[in-house]
């Protein structure tokens, strides 16, 4: 049995408690929670691993890099007040994986040599992606859509490709190079793989906690007691039975109980 762990715990009860300082006023639907969610720890996320990268390259002298990395952290540090400030998701999410995109590539282009171990983070542009996944899906035990991870897979691979494109032309953004030791390969490893590991964890804990939130929605109806009309997962009024075939997946069929037969009797 999977005993619960108090310090993994401690640590969602700690990323709730300071996600909920950033989620902005006013109802959600259950994808935009999921998504809000998942965008508080990424950008909390990125600006931790920003501020150690401007920390390491301050101390090797790298300026160009520290220019992009105080330039992302202030990127980032904008977008967690525009997720406060309830900005639309349709706005965000855009310029949250266009930010990265850009990031990452200049980062890939800021010293003359071609270094493989910079077009590894590409990989977080398909793990960025997982916000457009739909929590509803793993509610009613599907699989989430596969189409934003490939997409932005391509586009990973087409963006590596063109560096390496350009890097074959001996252009890039400055002269930000030098050898690369043991305890360089060592703290970009371990980046990389919180920066990874990070997003999972965000991913997973932001997906079931969205996904407990709609099972115990789900067992409590909003029902309207003048018109009797049903309150869906997306906030709108529906009658009873289109609700039912939406949620229980049944064909509904109709039919006339003795009293209401016996009333239209009366009437006609």
């Amino acid at each position: 049995m999977d005993r619960p762990s108090p310090i993994r715990n401690s640590a969602r009860a700690f990323y709730d408690r300071l996600g909920d300082g950033f989620r902005p006023p006013g109802p959600l639907t259950p994808r935009q929670t999921f998504q809000f969610r998942f965008l508080i720890g990424a950008n909390l996320l990125a600006l931790l691993v920003a501020v150690i990268s401007f920390w390491v390259a301050a101390l090797t002298g790298e300026r160009l890099t520290l220019w992009l990395l105080g330039g992302f952290a202030v990127a980032v540090t904008a977008q967690l007040l525009m997720l406060r400030s309830g900005v639309p998701l349709a706005v965000l999410v855009p310029a949250e994986l266009t930010t990265l995109s850009l990031f990452l590539i200049a980062c890939c282009l800021a010293s003359p040599d071609l270094e493989p171990l910079q077009l590894q983070w590409l990989l977080l542009l398909p793990l960025a992606a997982l916000v457009l996944t739909d929590p509803e899906r793993r509610r009613a035990g599907g699989y989430p859509s596969r189409r934003p991870v490939l997409m932005m897979t391509v586009v990973a691979v087409m963006l590596g490709l063109g560096v390496i494109a350009v890097k074959q032309t001996g252009w890039s953004l400055g002269n930000d190079h030098r050898e690369t030791g043991p305890i360089d390969a060592a703290i970009n490893f371990v980046s990389f793989m919180a920066a990874t590991g990070g997003l999972l964890f965000f991913y997973e804990h932001s997906m079931r906690k969205t996904v407990a939130e709609l099972a115990a929605l789900r067992r409590l109806l909003a029902v309207c007691a003048w018109c009797k009309l049903i309150r869906d997962d997306h906030g709108e009024w529906v009658e009873l039975g289109c609700y039912l075939a939406t949620h229980q997946q049944t064909d509904l069929t109709h039919g006339i109980c003795p009293d209401c037969l016996q009333r239209s009797l009366g009437e006609v």
